[in-house]
């Protein structure tokens, strides 16, 4: 049985949440307080941590962490008695702000804020501002803006590459670090821990013989061959690649290349898929467009699930040639030959209900999928704009769920009962082999509109797919 349903938490904050509601009859909460030269994490670093992702794998047991077999500790399958599901956490130099990390500009996401594809809101420090006033609408957003542009300043225009995000992967027992798991270079974000416990995210590199030279923001962190991206004078200059998952024959995940607009030098970005031999495939844009109106095309590749000789990845694209929208899709890719992506075919499918602009409205900033299960459901958030607010006042990051990737055409369905109030905000966190969600979700009904930002919860919830 899958494990995702136990939760662990560092000693500041929960994988993926800052609070939570203990519920021992859906999960058991342990507090982990990994050491470094004897010293908590938080204390050696001068930082603040917390976990982002849990080791895949199954556990032996009918009732997986749950069943009395499990109660000397919950293992991997076929794992030596010392080893246990390791954690992968991060630190950051400021606390979390707003349940969230405080990067400045996520080492994550391909545009700013995760919608920014024009790049308006990262000039300066009243764009910040300007960014919360229009699509988070708090009364703090001076605060806000702050806390959230001091990181940014210090990278983007101060050059000061002293790091913010450090990533760290537990060892074999538990409150240890495996040093040997992760090497940290500038700044360090993991989205995802394999069966073997390996992280797969993404890196900044400072230039080895000129430290105040950035070489990349985000460069692949994945196990096995690296991608072997085109790189030649027919494509637009790499700038930035990342890495969100792998099942060990295919890591899935999106490839920047230099662009142009108005607010300066920036880029697109294309959703990317590559194999265990390095071989990569770039996923076109629906909308056929790199640019329209400042809005730079994206694309992203979060996370994938494979059935014979078609692969489904989610993510988003980018759609309609006038717009360049950013909408939630599911990719499904016809393999040519088994455990290789040369000569494959793609499709798009654009997730009904979750698009930028719905019935002549333009009620999302953006959507996208972030993960996928074994048995094809899907998991995403779809950022309601600021100017459409719900009538709770708030603009949330709404979630949904896609009940069955392989349907030829897809729907969000948006939970509104029990904690999924009409109006709740979140994050996904991930979706287990039993259709078992977590994440982070708003713990309040407060107005944030003119108000402060919702207290954040941790939330796990058993979804009945095809409402059986």
């Amino acid at each position: 049985m899958n494990c995702s349903n136990k939760f662990k938490l560092t000693a500041v904050a929960l994988m993926v949440g800052t609070a939570m509601n203990a519920n021992a009859a859906l999960y058991q909460v342990l507090e982990v307080d990994p050491q470094i030269n004897g010293n908590s994490v938080d204390t050696e670093t001068a930082r603040t941590s917390y976990g982002v992702a849990i080791q895949q794998g199954d556990v032996p047991y009918a009732l997986g962490c749950f069943d009395e077999g499990a109660k000397s500790g919950c293992k991997p399958v076929n794992s030596p008695e010392s080893e246990h599901f390791k954690l992968a956490l991060e630190t950051r130099v400021t606390p979390i702000s707003t349940g969230q990390e405080v990067d400045g500009v996520s080492y994550r996401e391909e545009v700013p804020f995760a919608l920014d594809s024009g790049f308006y809101y990262v000039q300066e420090y009243d764009d910040f501002e300007r960014y919360c006033f229009n699509e988070r609408r708090y009364s703090t957003c001076e605060s806000w803006a702050s806390v959230h542009w001091t990181p940014w300043n210090n990278e983007a225009f101060n050059r000061d590459f002293t790091s913010n995000a450090l990533a760290y992967v537990e060892g074999n027992t538990t409150n240890t670090i495996d040093s040997a798991a992760y090497t940290n270079k500038y700044n360090n974000v993991i989205n995802s821990l394999t069966a073997e416990g390996k992280p797969v995210g993404n890196q900044s590199v400072i230039s080895t013989t000129d430290p105040t030279v950035l070489e990349t923001r985000n460069t692949v962190v994945a196990p096995g061959t690296s991608p072997n991206f085109d790189t030649s004078d027919a494509v637009p200059k790499l700038i930035e690649s990342r890495a969100w998952k792998t099942n060990g024959t295919f890591t899935v995940g999106s490839v920047s290349r230099f662009a142009n607009n108005d607010n300066g030098d920036h880029s697109t970005s294309k959703a990317a898929i590559w194999d265990s031999t390095g071989s990569a495939f770039e996923l076109n844009w629906p909308s056929g467009q790199a640019q329209e109106d400042e809005r730079l095309a994206q694309g992203s590749m979060r996370d994938l699930v494979v059935k014979g000789s078609t692969v489904y990845g989610v993510g988003y694209n980018t759609y309609d040639s006038d717009n360049n929208y950013m909408n939630a899709t599911v990719f499904v890719g016809t393999l040519a030959k088994e455990g290789s992506v040369v000569d494959s075919t793609w499709v798009n499918k654009e997730v009904d209900g979750a698009q930028q602009r719905i019935s002549g409205d333009t009620v999302h900033t953006n959507s996208r999928l972030t993960d996928v299960n074994a048995n094809f459901v899907a998991i995403g958030e779809a950022k309601r704009s600021g100017a459409y607010l719900m009538p709770t006042g708030s603009a949330p990051n709404r979630l949904f769920v896609v009940d069955d990737v392989t349907k030829s055409s897809v729907s969000a369905f948006y939970p509104t009962s029990g904690i999924f109030f009409s109006g709740a905000g979140g994050q996904m966190g991930g979706i287990n082999s039993y259709n078992e969600i977590v994440g982070q979700l708003d713990a309040e009904k407060t107005r944030e509109e003119e108000g402060k930002p919702r207290r954040k919860r941790g939330f796990i919830y058993p979804y009945a797919q095809g409402g059986t």
